[in-house]
C-alpha cells in the first residue's frame, strides 16, 4: 500500500515539474493528509507547514485547521484517501451482466484497496475491499 502512495506522488511530482505541495480543500485541525487533500505546486520560499507527523503510521496530521490553497512544502510520501468509520457507502456487486447495488455504513476506519467491514440495513456486517472513486 505504502509503495503505490509513493508511486502516486512520485507521478504527481514528475508529471508536473513540481516537488511540493498544497492544500486541495480546506484541511481541519487534526486530519490525516492523504493523496486526495493535496495538489502538486511549484516550490517556493515559505514558513514551515502547520503539519507534525504521526509516529505509528508516519502521516502527516495537520495541527491547526488550514485553508485550501495552503502551502505545504515537501511531504513525505502520502496514503491514498481514507474514510472514518460511519461513512455511508454503496456496496456493488456484480455477476455477469447483473449489478446489485445497496447503501452500507462503513463500521471501521478504511483506506483505498483495503478490506474493511461494513454493516447493511438488515443489520448483516461482512468484509468487503473499498475502492473510493478516482482510485
Amino acid at each position: 500500500m505504502i509503495m503505490g502512495s509513493v508511486i502516486a506522488a512520485m507521478a504527481l511530482v514528475s508529471a508536473g515539474g513540481a516537488t511540493c505541495f498544497a492544500a486541495a480543500r480546506a484541511i481541519p485541525e487534526g486530519t490525516a493528509l492523504s493523496m486526495a487533500d493535496v495538489t502538486p505546486v511549484p516550490c517556493k520560499a515559505a514558513a514551515r507547514a502547520p503539519l507534525r507527523y504521526d509516529a505509528a503510521s508516519g502521516d502527516p496530521i495537520a495541527f491547526e485547521a488550514m485553508p485550501a490553497g495552503t502551502y505545504l512544502g515537501r511531504l513525505a510520501p502520502l496514503r491514498e484517501a481514507s474514510i472514518p468509520a460511519g461513512t455511508e457507502l454503496t456496496l456493488r456487486s456484480s455477476a455477469g451482466v447483473v449489478t446489485i447495488e445497496r447503501r452500507v455504513i462503513a463500521i471501521q476506519p478504511g483506506r483505498s484497496g483495503e478490506r474493511v467491514f461494513v454493516r447493511a440495513a438488515s443489520g448483516e456486517v461482512f468484509s468487503v475491499p473499498l475502492a473510493l472513486d478516482g482510485q
